[in-house]
């Protein structure tokens, strides 16, 4: 009996126990057809020896480091001329990618192709969904946040799968659409921009309060100024004028005394001499 059915066999008896626990058969199953064709490929490709199935289902085999087989002369594709490749033309191939990397599934039309079961696989990166085995619309994405150890090496084993097997074909590598990445580049400076216009602006205004403050201050410092020198109609200031006023009449009744004085003087005079 081939390696593999023995294999399979092992698989049914494991799957019994885990659907009862609520394990997704398909998910199960998915993950032992791959893993036999991951075998047959390193028995191919490395010469492995006929039992190397079974450290594979026990998640013991050694991972291929695919993205170290990187083709330099590779095509590049964006995620949406991706999606014109799902073989609902005909003659157009059938492409998935996963972690970046495009693989030409057609020969796998049975499986890929519309309305077949992985079908919603096809046309675009779902890295996610092979990561956790979800089969759903939703769990289809190229997004890996939050994924745990074991779910990044089934990435790999996915990669190896695809990029050993007989039928399917490494083509090329997923790039970001240049006009895409442009306009994002160009709404991250816009954003980063409003936040330097906001603080300018605020500290423009905190400028003008200064500047206001100051003039306040200046204002205080003159009304210090005139408050400190005294109005000229104080009481003390009247005082001293009227006083000055009184010296100075005295003064003009003393000078006119001392005038008329001299004037009887040369009329006596005068009058003595006429005589």
């Amino acid at each position: 009996m081939p390696h593999y059915l023995l294999a399979l066999s092992g698989v049914v008896g494991i799957t019994s126990i885990l659907v009862t626990q609520y394990v997704d058969i398909n998910t199960v199953m998915m993950r032992f057809f791959r893993d036999v064709a991951r075998s047959k490929a390193r028995k191919r490709l490395y010469g492995d020896n006929q039992h190397a199935l079974m450290p594979m289902l026990l998640g013991q085999e050694e991972l291929l480091d695919i993205h170290s087989m990187d083709d330099a002369d590779a095509i590049t594709m964006t995620r949406e001329e991706l999606q014109y490749y799902r073989g609902q033309e005909e003659g157009r191939p059938i492409y998935l990618s996963i972690e970046g990397r495009i693989y030409d599934v057609t020969q796998g039309s049975k499986f890929y192709g519309p309305d077949k079961h992985y079908h919603l696989f096809t046309g675009t990166d779902a890295t996610r969904a092979f990561a956790t085995g979800c089969t759903k619309l939703e769990c289809v994405s190229s997004d890996t946040t939050g994924l745990t150890e074991k779910e990044h090496k089934e990435i790999l084993r996915w990669l190896e799968m695809y990029e050993t097997h007989d039928k399917y074909t490494f083509v090329g590598y997923l790039v970001d659409d240049p006009v895409d990445a442009i306009l994002d580049q160009m709404d991250d400076e816009a954003q980063q921009q409003q936040p330097n216009a906001g603080a300018a602006t605020e500290d423009g205004m905190s400028g003008d309060s200064n500047e206001t403050d100051n003039h306040d201050g200046q204002g205080n410092e003159t009304e210090n100024e005139e408050a400190a020198t005294p109005p000229p109609n104080t009481p003390d200031t009247e005082a001293l004028r009227q006083a000055e006023m009184a010296d100075m009449a005295d003064s003009s009744d003393q000078q006119q005394g001392q005038e008329q004085e001299q004037q009887e003087q040369k009329e006596e005079e005068t009058v003595q001499s006429q005589d």
